[in-house]
């Protein structure tokens, strides 16, 4: 058995039973004792130009291991088709299963669509906000995290600095006893 990438260029009036076909097309491969290790709808695209009166139609990919006999199945189902366009045949060295670079680029197209929508969604959240008073909920989270990091830096006793680890504690009480002595002075001047 040898392994196969075919692409099939289907009518784009039939794209509603081009998934019906695709798994005829896999169950021919299978019948014949081949395996299919990659299936592909690469969906509308352009074409490079006009076949049969259509400037844009839907493409499959699919990767095969299969037997010649087979692969003339195959060929005849695609041949007889009034809704496949054109094919494209190409024998491969070994089977292929990872995604195809046009793949790869409409999932990455798709993720930076996604993000960008999400940005949007939420630009469009905090001018509402903005409009309405509101702080946004991001900043009205952050602000109480900040609050509550003071509250509990406020109940924690005082670290002593190095400096005041190093003053000899008995000179500390002085100092308290100064202050107060001079608070209790202003007062019984007044």
């Amino acid at each position: 058995m040898r392994h196969y990438e075919v692409v099939a260029i289907i009518h784009p009036d039939q794209h509603e039973r081009a998934e019906a076909m695709a798994e005829r097309y896999k169950k021919i491969v299978t019948g014949g004792g081949g395996v299919v290790y990659r299936f592909e709808d690469w969906g509308r695209r352009n074409l490079a130009y006009i076949i049969q009166n259509q400037k844009q139609a839907q493409y499959i990919l699919m990767n095969i291991e299969c037997d010649e006999q087979t692969l003339k199945n195959l060929e005849e189902s695609f041949k007889f088709s009034d809704t496949v366009m054109r094919t494209l045949i190409i024998r491969r060295p070994a089977a292929v299963s990872e995604d195809s670079p046009v793949v790869k680029k409409m999932k990455k197209n798709k993720e930076a669509a996604e993000q960008r929508e999400k940005q949007e969604a939420q630009e469009k959240q905090e001018e509402q906000e903005a409009q309405t008073g509101k702080p946004p909920a991001h900043r009205k989270n952050r602000k109480s995290k900040n609050r509550l990091r003071r509250k509990k830096n406020d109940q924690q006793p005082a670290k002593p600095t190095k400096a005041q680890k190093t003053v000899n504690p008995s000179a500390h009480i002085v100092q308290e006893k100064a202050a107060l002595s001079a608070v209790i002075g202003r007062h019984q001047r007044s």
